[in-house]
């Protein structure tokens, strides 16, 4: 959503709006749509192809995942790859930004390319 569109927080909802009662308070928000990405990458579809690689495995690191979904053809590709991007060998999916999301597909766009 972030990649597409701005949130605005309309209101909040008080969780006795629900039956049963949320312990949470709701917002209602507005999403605006972008006229241009917050960041530039040489192939958004492949971008949203390794996001969901990566999070198919969200108990994995990062470099497993990618590796399990043949994103990386082996290991030392993807060490190689996250070292050269300064990216830990330990993060998770859910550690990295869309920004390095993006660097990561570009880095892989241009590794098939060489």
């Amino acid at each position: 959503m972030y990649y597409f569109c701005e949130s605005e927080k309309i209101l909040e909802v008080s969780p006795d709006s629900f039956i049963p009662e949320p312990e949470v308070t709701s917002e209602v928000i507005k999403l605006n749509l972008r006229q241009k990405p917050p960041i530039e990458t040489k192939n958004a579809q492949k971008m949203f192809s390794i996001i969901k690689v990566a999070f198919m495995q969200r108990r994995k690191t990062l470099l497993n995942a990618l590796t399990n979904g043949n994103i990386f053809n082996n290991k030392k590709d993807g060490i190689e790859a996250f070292k050269n991007l300064n990216i830990s060998q330990n993060v998770r999916a859910e550690e990295l930004t869309l920004k390095q999301f993006a660097e990561l597909t570009d880095y892989l766009i241009n590794k098939e390319k060489s």
